[in-house]
């Protein structure tokens, strides 16, 4: 387990983080402002345009609901060069499966050899009680190991991301990269679900002011919102309004029917006279 773990932390420090190439067959009735839509919506960089309407691209964000969401859209008739079944790039791109199975495989080895020396014979008389007792404790490592490994493997299949990962992000942060976990975590510790903080999106310098729940209706994680709204994001009459007509600005489909079944504004908000943030 140590070994596998190792290996993991050397693989983490040596793999770059990179983008993912991706292909979209995007369907006819597409237009090129929608089509830009779309690839800000889904982190897609660097797009040409290939055969008909497919067009690669470089995918800057790979997690499992941007991938998701990319293979769900009604815009989208085809994907190329990512797993449509897991959400996940291909395996050659996919740095959290290349780590985990980097580990397995390093992990299962040692402990087979681990294995194979607990039920040798001594090779010297010298060698304690207690030790030979250590070392045939340690040969029941294996299964232990394949086990964990095999549950890390399948936590970076899904893009899962534990609560008790250390990671250095505020809760709007969180919220507009669609990290339901991370947010889970930092609102039970006491985070304040209203607080707002600087964020920044795609295509733009500068960071923008924004409520964690407004982070994740521009962002589109309609996880999140449902998230922050049952952990006490205030929804007044006009919040309701203003993200009823940011879903709207953003495409956000998702969002805004959930927000029409959760927290309708109690009449049909007048966007043009509603002061949205930027986006």
């Amino acid at each position: 387990m140590a070994c596998g773990a190792a290996t993991a932390g050397i693989l983490a420090a040596i793999l770059p983080a990179r983008p993912a190439p991706i292909n979209i067959r995007w369907r006819p009735d597409v237009s090129a402002s929608q089509r830009a839509a779309l690839e800000q919506r889904f982190h897609l960089a660097d797009g040409g345009s290939t055969e008909g309407t497919t067009w690669s691209y470089q995918l800057t964000d790979p997690s499992f609901l941007n991938i998701r969401a990319i293979v769900r859209d009604p815009s989208v008739d085809d994907t190329a060069h990512i797993h449509r079944r897991f959400f996940r790039p291909e395996f050659a791109f996919d740095r959290d499966a290349r780590i985990a199975i980097g580990a397995l495989l390093v992990g299962g080895v040692a402990s087979l050899l681990l294995l194979v020396r607990s039920v040798a014979p001594a090779s010297s008389v010298a060698v304690q009680v207690h030790e030979r007792t250590l070392i045939r404790i340690l040969g029941t490592a294996p299964l232990l190991v394949l086990a964990v490994s095999g549950v890390v493997l399948l936590l970076a299949l899904v893009g899962y991301q534990p609560l008790w990962a250390s990671r250095e992000v505020t809760l709007v942060q969180a919220a507009q990269g669609g990290d339901s976990a991370t947010v889970f975590r930092l609102l039970s510790a006491g985070s304040d679900p209203n607080a707002a903080g600087p964020v920044l999106f795609d295509r733009r310098k500068d960071s923008v002011m924004l409520t964690p729940l407004e982070a994740a209706v521009e962002s589109r994680q309609v996880e999140v919102v449902q998230l922050l709204m049952k952990m006490g994001a205030r929804t007044t009459e006009p919040d309701r309004a203003r993200l009823a007509c940011l879903a709207d600005v953003v495409d956000a489909p998702e969002v805004a029917a959930y927000l029409k079944a959760a927290a309708p504004p109690a009449a049909p908000a007048n966007c043009s006279s509603i002061t949205l943030p930027a986006h």
